[in-house]
């Protein structure tokens, strides 16, 4: 009796685990860099308009890119420490990146031949 106990609830874990496993597809692209001692802010240039953006609680920069449509982007990321006792910027890091659709455009196919 235990055994059909054990089968049913290994059977519904994995329905529950299939069910959230599209979030993990389908999750939203971040600009991210590895903690920095210290820093507590983030100042993010994305194609000259500047957020400044809170670390992240390990202070590393998570900045959400989910609102980006498609094309070619420059960014800049400083890293910043405020405090009552101390305050720095770094300088800025540069880079360039495209995003790029998740869907085919239309008319394109894939065909074998």
């Amino acid at each position: 009796m235990s055994l059909n106990k054990i089968k049913s609830f290994s059977l519904l874990v994995l329905m529950v685990a299939c069910l959230f496993m599209p979030v993990y597809a389908f999750s939203a692209p971040f600009l991210t860099c590895d903690p920095q001692a210290e820093v507590n802010w983030y100042t993010v240039s994305v194609n000259g308009v500047i957020q400044v953006v809170e670390a992240a609680a390990n202070t590393a920069l998570m900045f959400n890119l989910s609102g980006l449509g498609v094309g070619a982007y420059h960014f800049e990321v400083q890293a910043m420490i405020v405090g009552p006792t101390k305050w720095g910027v770094s300088e800025a890091t540069p880079f360039d990146g495209t995003c790029v659709p998740l869907v085919p455009v239309s008319g394109l196919s894939v065909v074998n031949q």
